[in-house]
């Protein structure tokens, strides 16, 4: 609320570092009365509340939970915007998906493969969600680099194609029209884990015909 205020222009009554108080406003004036805001949730059900509460749009990602248990969540979200008098269908829910479209998927596979299990890899916290998410109770201090390797490979196997946009056009839009059903209405993709920049430019234009889709356009 906050920011929101100081974005408009409004003045805020702060603590001074003296034990007073003092009006602060920013400049220069913002052209957009109003600022945009995205919450980011991802576990916690309380945190899609809270987004709604505040009228927020809603930053989420597929990484440690699955399409329909996202579907559940965006409904409490729409439901908690109703809940605080804003429009529940008026918000904006965005979805991070790691990305690679390709013309086949064994050109999809070589460029993403690789960086994608080294990226998990470079994370344990994020790996060990995965790993819960897939209700695989794993030490992963306990592995060894093979054993790493492998468990790493059987996470890609099964999220390339239900949580991340890494395939061929046709292929990634199962998952976008999953996605459009649960109530998302963005997806903000992830260039950036490890193709090289090369290979990503030269396949936006698969990325593209993904986005123009067979009739309706989805938005990504």
């Amino acid at each position: 609320d906050t920011l929101r205020r100081l974005w408009r222009g409004e003045r805020i009554d702060m603590a001074s570092p003296g034990g007073g108080q003092v009006a602060l406003r920013t400049y220069p004036t913002p052209v957009q009365r109003d600022l945009p805001v995205w919450l980011t949730a991802a576990r916690s059900v309380e945190s899609f509340r809270k987004a709604g509460a505040l009228g927020a749009n809603l930053l989420t990602h597929l990484l440690d939970q699955d399409v329909e248990a996202l579907a559940a969540k965006i409904a409490v979200y729409r439901s908690a915007r109703a809940e605080h008098g804003f429009d529940p269908g008026a918000g904006l829910v965005t979805v991070m998906c790691h990305t690679f479209v390709a013309a086949d998927m064994e050109t999809a596979h070589r460029a993403a493969r690789k960086p994608f299990c080294d990226y998990l890899k470079a994370s344990k916290p994020l790996l060990q969600g995965l790993a819960q998410a897939r209700k695989q109770d794993v030490d992963l201090d306990s592995l060894s680099e093979q054993e790493m390797d492998a468990f790493v490979s059987f996470l890609y196997e099964r999220f390339h194609t239900t949580r991340a946009l890494i395939g061929t056009p046709e292929s990634c839009r199962v998952l976008v029209d999953r996605l459009s059903d649960a109530g998302v209405n963005e997806i903000a993709c992830l260039l950036d884990f490890g193709p090289t920049t090369d290979e990503v430019l030269a396949h936006l234009p698969l990325l593209d015909q993904l986005r123009r889709g067979p009739s309706q356009p989805a938005r990504i």
